[in-house]
């Protein structure tokens, strides 16, 4: 190899080492040192999100359900029901347009909604200030049910006139991963299966289980991990890692040939110009292999 090409492998040995350096450096901070630190980043990651769900639903129930316009729009004509609709579509807090609210009478009747509500029992819609999990033919739904309350004429105390309920499609089957459809809950490192904690519990092997609730509640739901995922995860990750260091390896070999390509002399005598050409022609060809290296899958 001619020594004007040297330049070009260091570069692109360094670029590659570069990449190599900072994955390494990522990794245990993404996925853990350990397997059993992996699955505490992903337990950590969907508990706080699970955290902040529990606490939107519940909020946005609580402020739509004090609001002093409810009664009204229970028990008015058609000008109170279409306010009552409008509080309902604007109880819903920007950033948060997937929540579904909905706005029950005294005798669980819904009056007005916004987003894709689910059908709740009877028993759920008439709760005291809980949260549920509810399972059906749409998916797995965190519900959170608040009561709305007004003083009747001629009373002393507040009487029950209705409920209002928010809730979030957790998964896009009852006890389905996370990753099957869009969910709030979904780790960006593996996929996480959920269920409610109240069934049967899961015995696959394999997998690691943690229960998430509410402050001071029952346990609500149960999310599991697989160790195979995990293990994929960081596989693939390192496999990213790998690719990226090809591909800026491959793009400083050609950075460097392709300038001294251009350069080389022009002429009848062939020797002559594969001798100037020879070294920058190898870098191309090399560049082009560490290319399909990293494009191919795997």
């Amino acid at each position: 190899m001619r020594p004007s090409a040297w330049p070009g492998v260091a570069l692109a040995a360094a670029a590659a080492a570069l990449a190599a350096g900072l994955g390494a450096l990522i990794e245990p901070l993404r996925f853990g040192t350990t397997r059993d630190a992996g699955f505490e980043r992903v337990e950590a990651h969907v508990r706080g999100r699970f955290d902040d769900l529990a606490r939107t639903l519940r909020r946005t129930a609580v402020s739509l359900a004090s609001d002093p316009g409810l009664p009204e729009g229970l028990t008015g004509g058609r000008a109170a029901l279409a306010r009552l609709f409008e509080r309902t579509r604007d109880a819903v807090p920007a950033g948060a347009e997937d929540l579904a609210v909905t706005v029950y009478d005294a005798a669980a009747a819904p009056r007005a909604w916004t987003g894709r509500p689910s059908e709740l029992s009877r028993e759920h819609v008439l709760s005291e200030s809980a949260y549920h999990v509810v399972s059906g033919p749409r998916g797995l739904r965190l519900v959170y049910v608040e009561p709305i309350t007004a003083i009747a004429t001629g009373a002393d105390r507040r009487a029950r006139i209705g409920s209002v309920s928010t809730e979030r499609l957790l998964s896009a089957g009852a006890g389905a991963s996370a990753e099957d459809g869009p969910s709030p809950l979904a780790s960006p490192r593996t996929p996480v299966r959920l269920r409610p904690a109240a069934g049967a519990p899961e015995t696959e092997p394999g997998r690691r289980r943690f229960t998430l609730a509410v402050p001071g509640g029952r346990p609500l739901l149960e999310a599991s991990v697989s160790d195979r995922d995990l293990d994929r995860a960081r596989a693939d990750w390192r496999g990213s890692v790998r690719d990226l260091a090809f591909l800026l390896a491959a793009l400083a070999l050609a950075l460097t040939a392709l300038p001294a390509l251009a350069r080389a002399p022009r002429g009848p005598d062939a020797r002559t110009v594969l001798r100037e050409t020879g070294a920058a022609a190898g870098a191309l060809l090399a560049a082009g292999a560490l290319l399909w290296t990293a494009a191919a899958p795997g």
